[in-house]
């Protein structure tokens, strides 16, 4: 055979050999990112999500009532037939069978339903920023917590109810910034902010409690 033969028989050969390892890959690794979307996004899931299903709250409601000041804790214990613990058991179970029927390695698994574990417990008692300022316009509206998020939840704003316990839109803006104001003169007299950047903080805390007071879905 001689050489130009010999040097075409040799190209054929490889541009075999690529074509071979080219579909291969395309076949496996397109079936493989297709598993692989599939178990993200399954696992992928919100853990608010997740929640609200267990509880048989639409997602909407239970991120209200977690924006009105509630923890997720709160709301699953005072879910009838549900618990915090009930919540972790109930949806970690429901992943870990959901990726076994997908195939995934116990490995895989474990380390899937830890991490969504580990977002659950972090969120049953964390408390939304905004839970502050409901506290804050309990007490300066004279009610408990759990009546003012009651009229929350019914569609009510703080300006609302505010104005149903006789006070204007302008003192109960007023008594709210007061209220979180101790916290910034407390930090400006322990140093940790001087006076321009509490005055700051202030304008910016207004506008914040503005934006509350008036929201439906706080």
């Amino acid at each position: 055979m001689n050489r130009v033969s010999r040097r075409t028989l040799m190209l054929a050969v490889a541009l075999a050999a690529v074509i071979a390892a080219v579909l291969i890959v395309t076949l496996s690794g397109g079936h493989s990112h297709k598993h692989d979307r599939a178990v993200s996004a399954a696992s992928g899931k919100n853990a608010t999500q997740a929640a609200a299903a267990y509880l048989g709250l639409g997602t909407s409601a239970l991120r209200k009532r977690l924006r009105n000041g509630e923890t997720l804790e709160q709301i699953a214990e005072a879910t009838p037939g549900h618990s915090a613990r009930g919540l972790l058991h109930t949806v970690t179970a429901a992943r870990a069978a959901e990726l076994r029927a997908q195939g995934r390695s116990p490995a895989e698994i474990r380390a899937n339903v830890s991490r969504l574990r580990a977002r659950l417990l972090l969120q049953l008692r964390r408390q939304r920023r905004s839970g502050a300022i409901v506290a804050s316009a309990a007490g300066y509206l004279g009610m408990s917590e759990a009546a003012l998020r009651t009229q929350l939840r019914s569609g009510k704003t703080l300006i609302e109810v505010a104005a149903a316990h006789g006070h204007s839109r302008k003192e109960l803006i007023r008594g709210l910034v007061r209220a979180r104001r101790g916290t910034l003169d407390e930090a400006r007299r322990q140093g940790q902010i001087n006076a321009a950047e509490e005055k700051s903080a202030l304008r910016l805390l207004r506008r914040k409690v503005i934006r509350a007071a008036e929201a439906e879905n706080l």
